[in-house]
């Protein structure tokens, strides 16, 4: 009885502890990237990918769903299905009555895997004993992914002292927005403060497409996985370590909460622990294993320029394969498109006679109608239609596209191929074998193949920062870049931090050449610059739209003038003038910062081809959250041309590009000449056209008369 007592003591304190703990988070599902949202046709499918992070105890899981459908469906024959991991965990009829449903799914925690397959089929028909027409517009389900969300409630796992943790908890891919880290170094000198931004950036680069908060912090918090980076004494002293040798790199669970990592990083010396740091953000996930890591051999890293995985290079076959494709099987009447997705440099001279190559490898059956096609299309823009035209259908097709350049845009791309099939006619109300509409793409074949564009842009534009985090990552490994704060203030150290994370998202390389500073005597002024803080000297704002005196920060008189100019002159777009209207309401001549917080970027004043970007502030709380703005697509869209601001009370941010411009990169000569002439003065260019042609048929005259005498001369 006694026991039978002590167990229910126990299960009870058990079941308190787990209630104290319990945690929930709501993940939305167009995180995942749903292949389709509208299903068509009597059978409709789509289907997304949900991870979840390993450090989850799941208690309890609900999926939300949120469509609506067509009002044509016959409840008789048409309902939804939705599976789990293969398992159907719902089904329902559409009722004629209800447009629009509201679901809210109990998934068993016994399907709950890493990565779980979301499946959404559905059952559509317009009437119950008639011939129907399988494709019919009527026969439609939408599903709103933005709405529909998966809940779990759930307990973090406990941590032990091993560096897996690192690798399946701290790091993990599969965590949901935003993840918070803190970065504690041994003190806040230029080497330490430097060593932390390499820390920050390689967790951006290693985990990705993720919203990351990084605080800098003089102690362990309890809230956050936490780095301490610093010697080996001080690394004692702050754990309370007796032992003479601590390997390099280890994790202990956080004394606050277990269910934290403190991530360790040491050395004996300075000079060592740089190498050290190096070493540490060039692993991947399969060096996290064992209790720890020891360096025993240090890397040299030499990444050249647009060395980053994110881009494709240029001059060479990029097959699907290597960008992460399968090969891609479409089935039945509307399947879903694939959409390859690449990336290119945002500085590519673009003009109108290049072409680059798309080489498709593609199949489909003999069970097609003679109209049926695939379509290709470039950034959502209609560029082929290939005929499905071979009856006994094909084993695989080959087709060459040689596309204008032009079709592409800095940045990221897209070509999709849309099948398009339809069944033969089997006569009056029979129905069609839906099994024959198939095909493929195959990955292992089909490839891009991009010319060799020169690399040169005009500048500044914000909105290449924002894209690619250019032009800081010509060089992924940040080595022409340099980070100067104008204190060391905790918030301002967290604004770099975090800034340092969505620099190493973007170039998807370690920053491993890197340096930091807050000493203006320290300031590399052959690098480009990015400057974080407040109080900076006057100099570095001399090709920007800001001026400073008397401590503070305003703009140059000239930018009243040129929005007045640019207003007036009606040569913008309705939503550039209102941009400018809202700049102007904002700023005034005297207005000086309060907690306002501006973006400007500038050519550098002492190098030539180099750029200087400032985020200032007299708020470091107001800089650190602006920084973090730059996560959420919808504000940092709005950071564009060479001075944005982020004004708080409306919690908006307002946009222009009013200095001069200038031109990064190598252009060849005679394309240089051609550009600076014909795109910037058509009229000049038709002149010098003109001279030019008078001037060679001047020379042409000169040589013939010449010839003319010398024969002259000769029958004399």
């Amino acid at each position: 009885m006694q026991l039978i007592i002590k167990r229910i003591i126990v299960f009870l304190n058990l079941l308190i502890f787990s209630y104290g703990y319990a945690k929930t988070d709501i993940v939305y599902l167009d995180t995942f990237l749903p292949n389709v949202d509208i299903l068509r046709g009597m059978s409709g499918y789509a289907s997304l990918t949900i991870p979840v992070p390993d450090r989850y105890i799941i208690n309890e899981a609900t999926l939300h769903l949120e469509l609506s459908k067509s009002q044509a469906l016959v409840p008789e024959r048409s309902f939804i299905s939705v599976f789990f991991n293969g398992v159907l965990v719902f089904q329902k009829r559409y009722d004629p009555r209800i447009d629009t449903l509201v679901e809210d799914i109990k998934i068993p925690i016994s399907l709950i895997k890493d990565y779980n397959q979301l499946e959404i089929k559905t059952s559509q028909h317009y009437c119950v004993n008639c011939c129907e027409y399988e494709a019919s517009p009527e026969l439609w389900t939408k599903i709103y992914w933005d709405y529909s969300y998966l809940r779990l409630d759930y307990q973090e796992k406990p941590l032990k002292n091993n560096i897996i943790f690192l690798r399946d908890y701290v790091l993990d891919i599969k965590q949901y927005n935003p993840l918070k880290f803190a970065i504690m170094t041994q003190n806040k000198s230029d080497k330490m403060i430097t060593f932390g931004a390499k820390v920050a950036g390689y967790i951006g680069r290693y985990i990705k497409y993720r919203k990351i908060n990084i605080n800098y912090t003089s102690k362990i918090p309890e809230d956050r996985d936490t780095f301490i980076i610093g010697t080996t004494d001080y690394v004692k002293q702050i754990l309370n370590i007796n032992n003479d040798i601590i390997p390099n790199i280890f994790l202990v669970p956080n004394p606050y909460d277990s269910s934290k990592a403190v991530v360790v990083i040491n050395a004996p010396s300075i000079d060592e622990l740089e190498n050290v740091i190096n070493t540490f953000i060039s692993l991947n996930a399969e060096a996290f294993i064992g209790e720890n890591i020891s360096i025993k051999e240090f890397k040299n890293f030499n990444i050249k320029p647009y060395q980053s995985p994110n881009l494709i290079p240029l001059d060479k076959k990029i097959h699907l394969k290597s960008l992460g494709y399968q090969d891609t099987v479409f089935y039945g009447f509307f399947p879903p498109t694939l959409d390859i997705n690449f990336e290119i440099p945002v500085d590519l001279f673009i003009s109108g006679k290049e072409k680059f190559t798309f080489h498709l490898f593609y199949n489909y059956g003999p069970g097609v109608r003679d109209d049926s096609v695939i379509n290709i299309f470039v950034n959502d823009k209609f560029l082929r239609q290939i005929k499905v035209k071979k009856d006994y259908g094909t084993i695989m097709e080959d087709l060459k596209l040689s596309i204008p350049v032009y079709m592409l845009k800095p940045g990221k791309n897209k070509i999709t191929v849309q099948y398009a099939l339809m069944p033969r006619n089997q006569g009056f109300c029979v129905a069609p074998n839906i099994e024959a509409l198939k095909g493929t793409v195959f990955s292992r074949e089909t490839y891009i193949e991009l010319p060799d564009l020169p690399h040169w842009v005009e500048m500044p534009y914000m909105e290449y920062f924002t894209m690619q985090a250019f032009p800081f990552s010509i060089y992924p490994d940040l080595s022409d870049t340099q980070i100067y704060l104008s204190n060391v203030e905790d918030e301002t150290l967290s604004a770099m931090f975090t800034l340092m994370a969505y620099i190493g998202e973007k170039t998807a390389v370690s920053p491993y050449n890197i340096s930091v500073t807050s000493d203006i005597q320290r300031v590399n002024k052959n690098k480009n610059l990015i400057l974080i803080g407040n109080n900076f000297d006057p100099v570095f704002f001399e090709n920007t739209p800001i001026k400073v005196s008397s401590n503070n920060i305003t703009l140059k008189y000239r930018i009243f003038e040129l929005i007045r100019e640019k207003i007036e002159g009606k040569l913008l777009s309705k939503e550039e003038l209102e941009e400018l209207e809202n700049l102007r309401a904002v700023l005034s001549e005297k207005n000086s910062l309060q907690n306002e917080v501006i973006f400007t970027m500038g050519k550098s004043p002492f190098s030539e081809n180099k750029t200087v970007f400032l985020i200032i502030s007299r708020d470091n709380n107001a800089l650190f959250n602006s920084i973090q703005l730059l996560y959420e697509p919808k504000y940092s869209a709005k950071i564009k041309g060479d001075i944005s601001v982020v004004d708080w009370e409306k919690f908006d941010i307002y946009s222009g590009s009013l200095g001069d411009k200038y031109f990064v990169g190598n252009l060849p000569f005679i394309k240089y000449i051609i550009y600076r002439i014909g795109y910037t003065s058509p009229v000049v260019f038709f002149i010098i056209a003109v001279a030019i042609i008078i001037l060679i048929a001047i020379i042409l005259k000169k040589i013939l008369d010449i010839r003319e005498k010398r024969r002259l001369e000769g029958e004399v």
